[in-house]
């Protein structure tokens, strides 16, 4: 039964008069029965009852006594029913009577031969049987008594009931009750309801195992083990909501029989915020505790009169000074002469401000040395837990010896500047802003924006050689490298026309090795750079010119002598008419030669710049690749990511196709390699070939650097790309050559 339907039951039913402060002389009784002679003798007895007074009602049917019952100004206190009435019988009969007064005590009245079902009578809600045959004075008077007695006692642990479920129920707290030995859940409250995510339904096809993650199972069957022999507990334990959540919870419990079976009723506290809060305060004091006692700074607390009261253990790793040899000792003791005006100064604003920063000064450590000091200090002279000055100190002796490095550098930088006409500048790195000398203006005509920002200077270089310079810098800033930085590229001018200019620059670093600034020089040298053009393009069309000489001569010389020595060896088998080893042996001879022609023939297609003119780049590479699988044991193959008809400029047709054969010469000659992956792609108008390959790689502390590597930089440069060779982690050599298609 619902707690709410038992309250409304409780409350619209008939309640017994004596209930509250039963009085056992003054009974309302109500007789229904249909034999007028029983009812007479009932009264008869009652009125020889001595122990109390008695008003007796008569009803001779059910429908005259339910009438009688719901009458709200007759006030029963027990009912004696007989069990066959005109209009109803049996278990009917005691069912409407218990169903229209629950509260009032039914005596059912019977005769010998419904003796056994007058017992059955007990178990639907009769509170005790009479046999009529057997009927006496006494006998009424304790059978009233005692049924009127129990009944107070029911509803007085109803009461009570209804009591406990609605402080259960409304309970802020979760709680539900447990069989002890099944540990299945028998009850729960809306609390626990609404923590948890589950339904009722749901708690209750649980047991309390359910609610609990593996790990936890153990330290609960302790827990039961300790209920079971009374304990009366709180633990900590770890619960599992609806949603897979984990809190962490206080359980508090007490056991009690509940019809037999030893039930135990539970409080679920959900201390999870409070756990954290308390290991946020723990993770506090531990980073406090390290802060003071290990960290970079010296703490320590002052008086009005500048005497330390205390001095953080650090004063020991940062000044070599013992905190105890401080205590005591006014600050002014370590402070340097000529510093200690200052300092003073700015110890007496405290009186005015909270806090102050003091102006570097320098302090005397354990070792008689004098370090420069940077200190801010708190007024907390208010705050009952401090009652004193904080200072937060630290040593900046190197940062100061750094600063006059800077300064004297600063100097040099700007007499250079002034004494050179070439563009000097310094970048600083922690601002990103970069400063140029008088020769920048001269050289270049920028003279409204002397300092700019490096994405400003990024737009200056040239498109086609923007990406090498920025990767050469990047790396150089990480490398650690104190080698001097140098680049040559193209660079706008302010008129728009292109410079050739040679960057050189040193990086200057910090005392933990950061890069922090950086000054170097550009030179204009356009007019070298247009002699190299021209020397490199006169060399390139001497060296395609050589490449078609020779073309021709094994074209016209050679593969035309093979054709005739193959054509004479085709002969010789007919010479030889019964010699059948001569025969095969001729044959032999014919395929070898027809090799030879047919090789010499595709080299000398591949040397000709005839044909790097009229195929695409794709053709050529294609053609490549199946000359380099014919020629020696590693597989080559070809990934081109472009149809074959792109046209390309015949001037980076040529450089590309030419870097990529002598790439590839090298790979077969050098590498040891078992396969080489050529790829050629474009993306974001720029053209990328990248060569891998399955070798012993290079050493890359010393990247080959001979004439068939430097003509390959000359090329790839002049097209203004950037070239780079890398070993692989997986092993293996990988070439990259970018070009940007303008």
């Amino acid at each position: 039964m619902k707690i709410s339907e038992a309250h409304t039951r409780i409350q619209s039913s008939h309640t017994p008069s004596n209930y509250e402060g039963f009085t056992p002389k003054n009974f309302n009784i109500l007789v229904v029965e249909d034999n007028i002679g029983d009812v007479i003798l009932i009264k008869e007895h009652l009125l020889h009852v001595s122990a109390f007074s008695s008003n007796v009602h008569h009803a001779h049917s059910v429908v005259t006594a339910l009438d009688y019952l719901n009458n709200p100004n007759h006030a029963i206190d027990v009912v004696l029913l007989d069990l066959s009435l005109p209009d109803g019988r049996g278990e009917h009969l005691i069912t409407k009577f218990v169903q229209a007064a629950p509260n009032i005590p039914l005596i059912v009245l019977t005769g010998y031969g419904d003796q056994e079902f007058g017992i059955h009578t007990l178990s639907m809600g009769a509170e005790d049987y009479l046999m009529k045959d057997e009927l006496s004075p006494s006998i009424l008077e304790k059978t009233i008594s005692y049924s009127v007695e129990r009944s107070k006692i029911k509803y007085q642990l109803k009461a009570s009931e209804i009591k406990y479920q609605g402080l259960f129920n409304m309970s802020p707290l979760p709680m539900w009750t447990y069989n002890l030995k099944t540990l299945k859940i028998l009850d729960v409250n809306n609390a626990a309801i609404a923590h948890y995510g589950y339904s009722r339904e749901e708690f209750l096809s649980m047991t309390i195992e359910d609610l609990r993650p593996r790990s936890e199972l153990g330290k609960l069957y302790k827990a039961i083990d300790q209920a079971k022999n009374g304990a009366s507990q709180s633990q900590a334990f770890k619960h599992k909501k609806k949603n897979g959540e984990l809190i962490d919870v206080l359980i508090k419990g007490s056991s009690f029989d509940q019809g037999g079976a030893d039930t135990r009723i539970v409080l679920s506290i959900d201390v999870t915020d409070q756990i954290k809060r308390e290991m946020a305060l723990e993770q506090s004091e531990k980073r406090f505790k390290s802060l003071v006692q290990e960290g970079s700074d010296m703490i320590t607390v002052l008086n009005q009169q500048g005497e330390y009261l205390y001095v953080s253990p650090t004063s020991k790793t940062i000044l070599g000074l013992d905190p105890e040899y401080m205590v005591g000792n006014s600050a002014y003791h370590f402070i340097h002469r000529e510093d200690q005006q200052k300092a003073k100064e700015a110890f007496t604003k405290l009186k005015h401000q909270s806090r102050v920063t003091f102006p570097p000064y320098r302090f005397k450590n354990g070792k008689g040395e004098w370090r420069w000091i940077k200190t801010t200090m708190t007024n907390l002279l208010n705050d009952p837990t401090v009652e004193g000055l904080v200072a937060n100190s630290q040593d900046i002796t190197e940062e100061v010896a750094h600063k006059e490095q800077l300064r004297i550098s600063n100097e040099r930088f700007e007499l250079a500047s002034k004494a050179s006409n070439e563009a000097i500048w310094e970048w600083n790195l922690e601002t990103d802003e970069i400063s140029r000398g008088d020769g920048y203006q001269k050289a270049y005509g920028y003279v409204d924006d002397i300092k700019i920002t490096s994405t400003q200077l990024r737009e200056r270089i040239h498109l086609n050689d923007r990406l090498r310079v920025l990767k050469s810098l990047q790396s150089h800033i990480e490398s650690n490298s104190e080698s001097l930085w140098a680049e040559e590229y193209r660079y706008f001018k302010k008129d728009g026309s292109i410079a050739f200019v040679e960057d050189r620059a040193f990086v200057i670093r910090n005392g933990q090795n950061k890069a922090i600034k950086m000054i170097g020089s550009m030179k204009d040298v356009t007019h070298n750079r247009r002699i190299q053009e021209r020397i490199l393009e006169n060399a390139i069309a001497a060296e395609e010119h050589e490449r078609d000489r020779i073309a021709k001569e094994l074209h016209d010389g050679i593969v035309q002598q093979m054709t005739a020595l193959g054509m004479f060896i085709n002969n010789l088998p007919k010479l030889a008419e019964n010699n059948q080893e001569l025969v095969n042996q001729s044959n032999k001879l014919y395929d070898l030669a027809t090799k030879i022609t047919n090789e010499t023939r595709s080299l000398s297609h591949n040397l000709s710049s005839a044909d790097t003119r009229q195929l695409s780049l794709a053709e050529l590479i294609t053609r490549l690749i199946n000359q380099l699988n014919s020629m020696g044991n590693i597989e080559f193959s070809a990934d081109i990511r472009f149809e074959f008809s792109t046209a390309f400029d015949l001037k980076l047709k040529t450089n590309v196709y030419r870097s990529i054969q002598e790439l590839c010469t090298n790979v077969l000659k050098h590498s040891q390699a078992s396969a080489c992956l050529l790829s050629a792609i474009i993306t974001d108008n720029t053209l990328m070939v990248i060569i891998m390959d399955d070798g012993k790689g290079i050493d890359e502390q010393s990247i080959p650097q001979g004439i068939g590597i430097k003509n390959i930089k000359n090329r790839v440069y002049n097209l203004g790309g950037y070239f780079s060779m890398e070993n692989q982690k997986s092993g293996g050599l990988k070439t990259t050559i970018e070009i940007f298609l303008s």
